[in-house]
């Protein structure tokens, strides 16, 4: 069969396939439908614990922050090593960029867990940041180092077992799948580098990799160990949540528990936002460590809530920037 009848074929089963793409944009909110309606009466108790929780729980916002910024160093380290002749990219500038991304993502449901690469990718071309875009690609890929290795950490810090796996066999096959990951990105991404398409994001990665493979490995593996970093900060949301409710939990508790959470979110990236999967797991997670399920519920409320504070700070920011944007042309044609 020759090529062109190939892509034919191909052409012709993606419009038959167009209406499941369809029906799987507006899955993620049927299944949180279905899940608000069969655990509404535990919703709504964790929901009117929020209430009673502790100011400490603002603390989350800051700490927000400090994480997304650390996450920030993974992306410039990769961009140096992009482009080591162009200019230092501010940390400050890029953990922006991850902020608005971020809120686009989750103000999206069909987005959210699958475009945030793409998000950045135009982001960063928008703002002039070409040697980002490329980077950005490899940043997420150490995310999922990151992430990997952070469960295989933190499944660590409990015992017992799971769908009656124990525990030290979960945390091997995590941490080997992100050994794996590394692996495939340094030595097998530039030896495939020619058969990707340049015009994808992912291809145009792949040669950078290919092409600056002394520069780009050392940052690819710094950028992993940031990514973890960022995953035992954002566990102490976890801890904050245990503090402001007084649940008696304590650090190590808090990383199993995120530990779960990335797990599952990692598990399940082919759907979008995982709606209420990564809540469950929460919930979940807390009862393995003597907690009620409410107050599982709750912190998973928590978590929740600084999204929608993400969403808000991000999209702001978006739209501040654009109107700055709009503003400026008309102020230089205007001139003195």
């Amino acid at each position: 069969m020759t090529r062109p009848r190939i892509f034919d074929r191909l052409r012709v089963l993606a419009r038959r396939l167009r209406p499941l793409l369809a029906l799987w944009r507006v899955l993620p909110l049927a299944v949180l439908v279905v899940v608000v309606a069969v655990f509404r009466d535990e919703i709504a108790r964790a929901a009117a614990r929020m209430l009673d929780l502790r100011p400490i729980v603002f603390a989350i916002i800051p700490l927000y922050i400090l994480w997304n910024h650390i996450a920030g160093y993974s992306w410039q380290s990769l961009i140096a090593a992009t482009a080591p002749d162009q200019p230092k990219v501010p940390a400050l500038r890029l953990a922006l960029l991850r902020l608005q991304s971020q809120a686009i993502n989750m103000a999206i449901p069909a987005l959210i867990g699958l475009g945030g690469g793409a998000l950045r990718i135009g982001l960063t071309r928008r703002v002039g940041l070409a040697s980002a875009a490329a980077a950005a690609v490899l940043d997420d890929i150490a995310g999922g180092v990151g992430g990997l290795l952070f469960v295989a950490g933190g499944v660590l810090l409990h015992s017992g077992a799971l769908f009656g796996i124990p525990y030290p066999t979960i945390a091997a096959i995590f941490g080997g799948v992100g050994v794996a990951l590394w692996l495939a990105t340094v030595f097998g991404l530039p030896a495939v580098a020619a058969r990707i398409r340049p015009e994808r994001a992912l291809g145009q990665a792949a040669r950078v990799l290919a092409h600056n493979r002394r520069r780009l490995v050392p940052a690819f593996t710094i950028g992993s160990a940031w990514h973890l970093a960022e995953r035992v900060l954002c566990a102490g949301e976890i801890y904050l949540a245990f503090l402001a409710l007084g649940a008696p939990a304590g650090i190590a508790d808090a990383a199993f528990v995120h530990a779960m959470s990335v797990a599952v979110g990692l598990l399940l990236f082919f759907l979008p936002g995982q709606p209420g999967a990564a809540d469950a797991a929460i919930a979940a997670a807390c009862a393995t460590v003597g907690l009620d399920p409410s107050t599982g519920l709750t912190v998973a409320l928590v978590r929740r809530a600084r999204t929608l504070a993400v969403i808000g700070a991000g999209l702001l920011s978006l739209a501040v920037m654009r109107r700055a944007e709009a503003v400026a042309p008309v102020a230089e044609a205007e001139g003195p």
